[in-house]
């Protein structure tokens, strides 16, 4: 058992994923000029 991710690893992890794939859309979105409030 000691292998697995507990829960709370995983929701990390999931969290960072997120994170990442919201990065990348707003870093799209400012080389596109398409970011709100601009």
């Amino acid at each position: 058992m000691e292998d697995e991710m507990t829960l709370n690893e995983l929701f990390e992890a999931r969290l960072k994923a997120v994170d990442v794939r919201e990065a990348r859309s707003e870093a799209a979105a400012l080389a596109t000029g398409k970011v709100l409030g601009c």
